[in-house]
Formats: structure tokens, C-alpha cells, sequence
């Protein structure tokens, strides 16, 4: 067995019958904030398990612990076998053409096939030692998949709709399109151990099945750091909540996500119930301390005539009764943690206008294109639906006025504030703390983002570097809706964010006076949304229908 120590990760480079992850006493702590401690997670050939929890928890931090990028601040970590990460974001390499970064992704199973020609030619002349060369090149081909990798490659990059960009620049991709390219990768290669974060993120319908039938297909372990409940229920076998708990455990839970989803929920009613009663008689024993010590400070004794002569022994009795009372309270009173705090996204009122924008025969470039009729007025609801490179995007930064429209009409109300969430971060300067960054971002929507995302007063004082890209996307959406705006248009407004918080979500965009227009390949956030018009762009045209009489999903 060979083992290299590299910042505190062990990866042992045995054979393959021995490939698997352990980790044992796991823990990371950011800021002086512990994220996770005591953990123990083993990962083998049949692993499928899904990373599950509120943004900021430190979901893809342990992800990338196990692929061996960051040292872990306590615990043993042991690896054996190929591991292959997909992060959320893909630095380009500058001057970079797709083809090339897909080829340079490739080479080594490109080489070792290389390596097999030479290899037989080598055996055809009978050179010494070659069939035993020839015999472990050809062990470790099949081992990889070398032999098809080409094949499954094109194939995926084809289902992701990414074939027509090979010679377009990596770095003119949108990040959707970048994730695409690198999973496509990832699904080539076959490592034994594949590790994705938010995967759904940027797949439509079609490319989500697809990418489900292949993890279904696969032989390895696969560790998903997912928000989507729907890509859980049909891909994990388990799943690892990194969510706060009462006693600060984390523990792997095999079974179903509705079974596990209604057991997290009760315990949380309890933790809840249970700190409410904590409060109450940590309160009323406060309250008693104060009133006896004031009476041992001024001397206190009992009104005169209440115990005749007795006033001073009745004083020590009545004393110490007092302080035997608090002592058997204190001994009673278990600390109980204060639970998480709960998101609320107050809606901010704004006067609804009589029509929000009317669009007839809109051509906005020369792939996406309106035909037809359509209206949306004021409340109006919309969700804009379709595969991925269908327009939704497009029409959105249209409505916005970012993109100029070719030909048609498209007519917004002018007396409309219009606010709008593109899919793309900002490009916010992250060095500074988030309080500096929401007072000088969001200037009067400052506190209303703080205290609807729920962000703790310790979080404040933090760089803003250190939020997780779904604390970012959190605070983008928030204030996005923190404006009075009688128009609001949001792309993809779901991805990176936490249930909780898409459930908080939904519930200000169903009560909002305003118009609202939604692109989301969420399903699940999809199926909650009754009665809202669905626009359907791509595929055999455009179509709009109610969502209360046709399923969009």
C-alpha cells in the first residue's frame, strides 16, 4: 500500500478492489465558526449520497475536503482510488477553445491507449517483459472505461446541449454552460468516485433525466451537494444533513427523502417547543435571583407583626428557602441551544398598475424569437419555461431593457419600477465585511436584506469572501425584493438556495401586488407554483397556458 500526506489528507494509491473514502472525526471550522465536528462518513463503490442543508452550512466544504483540495481542521481522512470534483464555478484557462480544455481533460486515457499499441506492437516483437506490460495497460483500460471514453464524452456533451460550442472560447461561456462542459467531462471518465456540486443547478428537464440514468448506470460512489428535494427522492440511497441540530451531531440517514424530511421537521418543532419552555424558566429564575439578591443587600426582613418575635429567625428561614428554591431550578434547567433562525421575506408594498408589458411578433436576436400575442398585466403571474438555450433568459434581459429587441414590439409600462435578478452573480467586491457590503450595495434595503435573510450579528463582522455562493445568492435575491417595484423578473431564482428559503420565496411572490415573471428549471419549485400562467418557449413553439389546467412537469 503506497499513501502520500498531503495537507492533512492521506490518499492511498492501492488497487482498485480497495477503493473507497473514510472519514473519521471530520471537522471544519471558518472564521472561529465550527461548521461540522465529529464526523464519520465512509464512502465506497455503492455509495450514493446526498449533501443536504441550508446555505453557508458547509456543504461544498466538505466536498472539497473529500476530493482532498481543503485540509480539514480536525479528523483523518483516507482515499483510495480516482476522484473527480465538479465544482459550481470553472475558472477558464485564458485563450482557451472548448475542444481544447476537453482534449487536455482527456489526454490521459487518450495516452494510455497509446501506451496499449505500443504496448502489442512490443509483444508482436517479442520484447521482454512486454505481455506483462501489455497485460496491466490493458487491466487498467478497462478499469477506467478508456476504451469508450470518446463515445460517452460526445454523448453527454450532446444531451447537455453542448456539441455546437466545441470551438467556441471557454471563457465566453456562461457559467451554466461551463458547469455543462466540465460534468459531460466527469460522466467520460468514469472516476470510481465522482463528487458534484448542485448539479440541477443549470439542466433542464431533459438534461436532468439524462444525467439521472447515468448515475443510476453508474459503478462508482457519487456524493451530491444538492438543494433539488426531486433529484434526491430518485438518486440518494442516503443522506448527510449538515443543518444545525440540538446536540451539534451529523449523522448519514438511509432512506427516503420524504421520511427523512418529516422526522428533520419534528425534531425541529421540538427543539423549538423545548427552547420557548427553556426561555420561560431560565427567565422566572432570573427573576427570583434578583429579587433575592436585592433582599440579602438592603437587609430585608418580614413586615413587622407578621411573625411577632420571630423576625429574624424567620428572616434566615425564608433566605435560605429562597436560595434552596433557585439552586434545585438552576439544577433543573438544561440549556437548551437556541434553534436556526427562520427567513422571512416581508412583502414591500407598491401600487399595482392596470398592465405590466405587452410583446407582439418580438424578435430579440436571431435564435429567440416571440411570435404572436402576448399580454401581462399588473399581478399577473408568469413562469417562463422551456430546455436550456430556448430564450428565457434572453426575454428576461429584454423586459429589463439590457438587450435590445431586433424587430416587433415589446412595450413595458413606463410608470413601472421594474426589478430584476439576473442568473449570473454580481461582481460584488468581496473584501469587506457583510455588513459593509449590504450598507453599500443595497444602501436603504440594507437592514430589510440582513434581517430577511436571517443573517446572525456574528456573521456581520465577516468577510463577505467566506459566504457560500448560496449566503451570496441569498442576499442578491433578497434585495432584489426588497424594492417597491410593480414589475419583478427573476431568472432562475431557486438555484444555490436552501427549501426553506425557496419556500419563504414562494410565498412573497404569490402574495407581491406585483407582476412577476419567473424562468426556473426547478421542478419542485415548478409544482408549487398554482395558478400562475406558464410561458413555453423552444421545442414545438410557443405556448401559454394556466398551470391550474396543465401540467407543466
Amino acid at each position: 500500500m503506497k499513501n502520500a500526506h498531503i495537507d492533512g489528507v492521506t490518499f492511498d494509491t492501492g488497487g482498485p478492489a480497495k477503493a473507497s473514502i473514510k472519514a473519521t472525526g471530520l471537522a471544519s471550522v471558518r472564521n472561529g465558526t465550527t461548521l461540522f465536528e465529529d464526523l464519520d462518513v465512509t464512502v465506497d463503490s455503492s455509495t450514493k449520497l446526498a449533501i443536504m442543508g441550508k446555505n453557508g452550512v458547509g456543504k461544498s466544504t466538505f466536498l472539497h475536503i473529500l476530493y482532498g483540495s481543503l485540509p480539514p481542521s480536525a479528523g483523518e481522512l483516507s482515499r483510495v482510488g480516482s476522484v473527480f470534483l465538479v465544482e459550481q464555478n470553472l475558472e477558464a484557462p485564458p485563450q482557451t477553445l472548448v475542444k481544447e480544455y476537453v482534449e487536455s481533460m482527456l489526454a490521459e486515457s487518450v495516452e494510455l491507449l497509446q501506451q496499449i499499441e505500443v504496448a502489442s506492437e512490443e509483444v508482436s516483437g517479442e520484447i521482454p517483459g512486454a505481455q506483462e506490460r501489455l497485460a496491466e495497460l490493458l487491466e487498467r483500460a478497462d478499469r477506467v472505461g478508456a476504451w469508450d471514453t470518446q463515445w460517452r464524452l460526445e454523448k453527454a456533451l450532446d444531451a447537455f446541449g453542448m456539441m455546437p460550442y466545441l470551438q467556441a472560447p471557454l471563457e465566453s461561456l456562461s457559467t451554466g454552460q461551463k458547469y455543462r462542459v466540465r460534468l459531460a467531462i466527469a460522466l467520460a471518465l468514469q472516476p470510481q468516485f465522482l463528487l458534484l456540486d448542485e448539479p440541477t443547478n443549470h439542466l433542464d428537464k431533459a438534461s436532468i433525466e439524462f444525467l439521472n440514468g447515468q448515475l443510476a448506470q453508474r459503478r462508482g460512489g457519487t456524493v451530491v451537494v444538492t438543494h433539488d428535494g426531486g433529484f434526491v427522492e430518485r438518486f440518494a440511497t442516503s443522506i448527510l444533513d449538515l443543518d444545525p441540530t440540538r446536540d451539534g451531531s451529523h449523522s448519514v440517514y438511509v432512506g427516503s427523502l420524504s421520511s427523512w424530511k418529516e422526522k428533520k421537521a419534528a425534531a425541529l418543532v421540538r427543539w423549538r417547543e423545548d427552547y420557548a419552555e427553556y426561555c420561560e424558566r431560565k427567565a422566572e429564575l432570573e427573576r427570583r435571583m434578583v429579587g433575592y439578591r436585592a433582599k440579602q443587600i438592603t437587609g430585608w426582613r418580614p413586615p413587622k407583626g407578621t411573625y411577632r418575635n420571630a423576625r429574624a429567625s424567620k428572616t434566615a428561614a425564608i433566605l435560605k428557602s429562597t436560595e434552596r428554591l433557585i439552586g434545585r431550578m438552576e439544577a433543573e434547567l438544561v440549556e437548551v441551544p437556541p434553534p436556526p433562525q427562520e427567513f422571512n421575506l416581508p412583502v414591500v408594498s407598491s401600487a399595482q398598475e392596470e398592465w405590466a408589458f405587452r410583446a407582439s411578433e418580438l424578435v430579440i436576436t436571431r435564435e429567440v424569437s416571440l411570435p404572436g400575442e402576448l399580454e401581462v398585466d399588473g399581478g399577473d403571474k408568469l413562469l417562463l419555461y422551456g430546455p436550456n438555450g430556448s430564450g428565457k433568459s434572453t426575454l428576461l434581459k429584454a423586459l429589463a431593457g439590457e438587450l435590445a429587441i431586433r424587430s416587433g414590439k415589446l412595450a413595458v409600462n413606463p410608470a413601472l419600477t421594474i426589478s430584476y435578478l439576473p442568473q449570473v452573480p454580481p461582481q460584488w467586491d468581496l473584501n469587506r465585511t457583510v455588513r459593509q457590503l449590504c450598507e453599500e450595495e443595497f444602501g436603504s434595503s440594507a437592514e430589510y436584506v440582513i434581517d430577511s435573510c436571517a443573517v446572525p450579528a456574528s456573521e456581520l463582522s465577516i468577510k463577505a469572501s467566506t459566504l457560500s455562493m448560496g449566503q451570496l445568492r441569498r442576499l442578491q435575491l433578497a434585495a432584489c425584493l426588497a424594492v417597491p417595484a410593480g414589475l419583478v423578473l427573476l431568472d432562475e431564482p431557486t438555484n444555490h438556495i436552501s427549501r426553506e428559503f425557496v419556500g419563504v420565496l414562494l410565498e412573497h411572490l404569490n402574495s407581491t401586488s406585483a407582476a412577476v415573471v419567473v424562468a426556473s428549471h426547478d421542478q419542485l419549485f415548478i409544482e408549487q407554483l398554482g395558478g400562475w400562467r406558464v410561458l413555453s418557449l423552444g421545442g414545438e413553439g410557443q405556448r401559454v397556458w394556466d398551470t391550474t389546467q396543465s401540467p407543466v412537469v
